[in-house]
Parts: structure tokens; C-alpha cells; sequence
């Protein structure tokens, strides 16, 4: 079930899908993040990994591997809603190859200019010539992911859309089947609880539900927000054509101590290192683009990146989408640092 609240600047979805849950968790299964940022562990990877075929992770490395754009096909539900993963398969059986082709390279995840559309058009369907100026434009803003998809546009697209529907269909058959039913009625109750917020703003709607605080207005026309339990304690965002796609983190029980706990720990392990208390101290005045930060600390986009990321699971900075992303302290920050820890503190000994 879809709910929307629209606004003047902005359309917002509140969509919930067992189909949302499937793709991201193979995402998360196969992506460059550490899972040890997240909630599930590196154990769960190891545990899932002895459930999956050799069939299965070959597949897997040919379809881009840890850059690969599975959670691409997220916008396919989104505009063609199926109510089940068997239905979802079948659609994605009629899908032309090509069109999956395009899909997993990323060519919706971007609005390109026609110059660039005609050259990935063209390395999709075969032309070896525009295969290199197409991996480059389509990676322009994630290099790392170049090989990946210079090597997806060079195998065809019948056998892309053949590794897809294996992968999707054994990582439900073997793993998400026996969890379904448990993950479609913890998303649909979360949905119904952001449905209820439906009254708020667009943008506060969004930054309550992610921590991003939402400004621009020319590149999307539609936000959906989709809840997760495998993305906890990150948002993963997506975009898709005209569309931003935020999966954002079921909440853990407030109450539960082991989550206390677990937000404690996440929180005081982002401000346990030099370079991440720099970025803090740089953010105290304005928010700053990620180049801007790269600048002050003298480091990489990459290290700068990850630095950023932590802090964010630590619920201490939050972005801005504006006509660039910045980044910025999350309210009061003494506060925001204190508020955590005195309620873990305030727990009954015998629960904590």
C-alpha cells in the first residue's frame, strides 16, 4: 500500500514492500560498505554466504559484484507495483533485456544530457567503440565504480537479465522466503506509523524519517520513503529517473536496553578518533560540501567519506540536499551527544 503527501516542492511516498527488503539485503550482501557498520554484523554475510550455491556467487561477481546496481530495479516496483516477489519475477521476465541492461549500468539513476544517453544507448546495444566514454559518464560520480559496469556493457544483455532473475530468484528461494511474512508485517507497521506524519511538510517528513534535510527542487519529482530492517542503522538512497528513493532504518525498540546500549556505543565510537573530532569542529559554524571538508583535513574523498559516514551512524551530523550536498551538525550537539547516554543510564540495572 502507497501513501502520498504532495506539497509545491515536493511529493513525498510513503511506500513499504517485503520486494524493497529482498533487493537491499542482497545489496547489503554483496556491497562495498563494512558490515560491521552495520546492525547485522559481518556474521550475517558469513552465515548467508554458506546458504548460497557457487552458482549463485559466480552470478553474483558477474553482475558487478560489491558495485554492481541491483537496487536499480528498487524504481521497477516502484512504478510497476507487484504484490509479491513470484510476481515480481514475472515481471521482470517480461522486462526487455535491454532495458535490464540499462538498469544494472545505472542509466536511470542519473538525468543525463542526449549527448551522453546516446552514447550509453549505444555501448548498451553492442558498439564497442562508445563502451569507455559510456563507463566513464555513467561512473562520472562514483569512479570506483568504472570496471564494473565497462564490463557490463560489454556482456550481453540476455545474459545480464539471466544472472538477475538467478540472483533474485535463489536469494529468494534459499534465504528471504522463510522471513517474509515476518518482514512484511514489521515494514507495513512502520509505514503506517510515517503514514500518520503524513500531515507534516515534505521536507520535515523526510528529515524525520532519515536525518537528511531535503532542499532541492530541480532534480527530483517524487521522494519515496521505504523502511528497512537490513539497511539499520543506515539510509540508503537511490535515485531512479525523476524519482529519490530513501530506505531508511525501521527503528529499534526505544525501550530495549541491548538498543540503548547499541546507540551508546555507535554514538561515543564516532567521537573516539582525532580526524572525525576535526570534522566536527570544522562543522560548528556552517555546513560544508565533502570537497570543502577534503580541502581543510588535506584528505581523500574516500577517507573523508567514511569518516563522515560514522558520524552519521552516530546520529551526530546530518546531510543537506540542496544544489549540492553539505553536511551539518544535528541540532544541539552537546545535547544530542548527552540525551543518549542519560537515558541508557536511567534504565533500570537489572534491564541493562
Amino acid at each position: 500500500m502507497k501513501t502520498m503527501v504532495t506539497a509545491s516542492t515536493l511529493r513525498v511516498d510513503v511506500d513499504a514492500s517485503p520486494i524493497y527488503e529482498l533487493l537491499l539485503q542482497i545489496t547489503v550482501f554483496t556491497g562495498f560498505e563494512s558490515l560491521e557498520t552495520y546492525d547485522v554484523g559481518g556474521d550475517w554475510a558469513l552465515r548467508m554466504r554458506q546458504r548460497c550455491s557457487a552458482q549463485f556467487l559466480r552470478a553474483l561477481d558477474r553482475l558487478g559484484g560489491a558495485y554492481g546496481n541491483l537496487d536499480q530495479l528498487i524504481g521497477i516496483q516502484m512504478t510497476q507495483p507487484a504484490a509479491s516477489v513470484p510476481a515480481f519475477l514475472r515481471c521482470l521476465e517480461q522486462l526487455p533485456p535491454l532495458d535490464m541492461k540499462l538498469h544494472l549500468v545505472g542509466f536511470y539513476a542519473e538525468v543525463y544530457s542526449e549527448r551522453t544517453e546516446t552514447c550509453a544507448m549505444a555501448a548498451a546495444s553492442g558498439s564497442r567503440k562508445a563502451r569507455l566514454a559510456a563507463a566513464r559518464a555513467l561512473t562520472q560520480k562514483m569512479p570506483e565504480r568504472h570496471d564494473s559496469v565497462l564490463q557490463l556493457l560489454a556482456t550481453p544483455a540476455e545474459d545480464l537479465k539471466e544472472l538477475a532473475l538467478e540472483i533474485i530468484s535463489e536469494w529468494y528461494q534459499r534465504i528471504f522466503a522463510s522471513e517474509e511474512a515476518t518482514a512484511r508485517a514489521v515494514l507495513a507497521a512502520d509505514a503506517r506509523a510515517k503514514r500518520a506524519l503524513l500531515g507534516t511538510d515534505p521536507e520535515r517528513l523526510v528529515l524525520i524519517a532519515t536525518g537528511i534535510n531535503y532542499r532541492r527542487k530541480d532534480r527530483f519529482d517524487r521522494a519515496f520513503l521505504i523502511p528497512t530492517l537490513i539497511m539499520r542503522p543506515w539510509v540508503a538512497v537511490v535515485n531512479y529517473k525523476r524519482f529519490c528513493v530513501y530506505a531508511y532504518p525501521v527503528p529499534d525498540d526505544p525501550t530495549s536496553p541491548e538498543t540503548a546500549r547499541r546507540g551508546v556505543a555507535r554514538m561515543y565510537q564516532a567521537l573516539g578518533d582525532e580526524q572525525r573530532l576535526r570534522i566536527l569542529k570544522l562543522l560548528t559554524k556552517d555546513p560544508l560540501t565533502l570537497d570543502e571538508l577534503c580541502e581543510r583535513l588535506e584528505q581523500p574523498p574516500a577517507t573523508v567519506r567514511a569518516h563522515i559516514a560514522v558520524l552519521r551512524a552516530g546520529r551526530i551530523v546530518q546531510i543537506n540536499c540542496d544544489e549540492e550536498m553539505t553536511y551539518q551538525l544535528r541540532g544541539d550537539i552537546v545535547r544530542s551527544i548527552a540525551q543518549p547516554l542519560q537515558a541508557y543510564l536511567d534504565l533500570s540495572p537489572t534491564l541493562a
